[in-house]
């Protein structure tokens, strides 16, 4: 993600210079057309990423649960 947020970053500085000139607009489009590719890459990544930590925290509330369970039984 890092990686593709820093390729992100260079575009948009190439895209929208400070100076407000855009020498050329063709290449301009293309630029903010990928920017928009890595846009949906880094969502789909986060979103993958998510879904894996659901899954972590979910088995570990299971773990908790287990071993609360087995706390009560024992005593």
């Amino acid at each position: 993600v890092r990686q593709q947020e820093a390729q992100r970053q260079k575009l948009i500085a190439a895209c929208f210079p400070l100076d407000g000139s855009i020498p050329d607009k063709q290449a301009a489009a293309d630029q903010i057309r990928e920017i928009i590719d890595l846009d949906r890459q880094i969502v789909s990544m986060l979103e993958e990423t998510r879904q894996e930590v659901g899954g972590v925290l979910s088995n570990l509330n299971q773990g908790r649960r287990a071993i609360g369970q087995y706390r009560a039984v024992a005593q």
